[in-house]
């Protein structure tokens, strides 16, 4: 533009007006996501935290329905229910956790696996589905659980990798419960033994390890109008 000529408020109008429209669309989605997540926390509010992790009221109706479902019928005392399947969801929030800290890592394809092989056992999709909503679960559900499960199992395996039986113990509960073997020599029944007492050792190691991170988890419970 040539010196001294007029600035063209025509187009700063314009550019003003643009920038005053997305100011007022931002501002109408924050306000938009701030109600929905505000709906949200109302009809899902939050139960209690263990260890930071939020357990909304859905999490725990679903564990209490199946937990019920799976020790047959309603529960007969539900406040005891209700802190079983608390226990329940926090043993979880344990498990994932310690898996986190040690590097494990479940992979979709062995989760996936898995639940085509639980699937294939039912004569129909219909079948597997009546089942499903029988134990309170969907397909996502359930996959979440299968993907627990696995990564109990190498929690498990990692907590009792260097649990063994020594030749003094075998040898001394032999000795202490020769009559169930028969008196059968112990080198006969010395693989079984072995076996048996090392299954045992490692529930015992795992139980143990569970019970102090039981222990040491913090955990803060919210009343109904989500106050801890």
């Amino acid at each position: 533009r040539p010196a001294g000529f007029p600035p063209d408020l025509t187009n700063r109008r314009r550019t003003v007006k643009r920038r005053t429209i997305l100011m007022l669309s931002a501002a109408a989605v924050a306000v938009a996501v701030t109600v929905s997540a505000t709906t949200l926390l109302r009809s899902d509010p939050v139960v209690a935290e263990a260890n930071g992790v939020a357990i909304h009221r859905s999490e725990l109706d679903r564990r209490l329905s199946s937990l019920t479902s799976m020790h047959g019928g309603t529960a007969t005392e539900p406040g005891q229910w209700s802190e079983m399947a608390l226990q329940s969801l926090v043993d979880d929030i344990i498990l994932e956790q310690e898996a986190e800290r040690t590097g494990i890592d479940v992979p979709a394809k062995d989760v996936n696996a898995d639940f085509d092989s639980m699937r294939s056992r039912f004569d129909s999709r219909k079948e597997f589905e009546a089942w499903m909503e029988e134990l309170g679960l969907d397909r996502r559900e359930l996959k979440r659980r299968i993907r627990l499960q696995l990564v109990g199992s190498a929690v498990f395996a990692h907590i009792v990798k260097d649990v063994a039986v020594s030749d003094n113990e075998l040898a001394t509960y032999y000795e202490a419960h020769k009559d169930e073997y028969e008196n059968r020599p112990l080198l006969e029944v010395r693989t079984d033994l072995r076996d048996k007492l090392e299954k045992t050792k490692k529930e015992e190691a795992y139980r143990s390890w569970l019970e102090g991170q039981r222990a040491s988890v913090v955990l803060v419970r919210y009343d109904e109008e989500g106050r801890p």
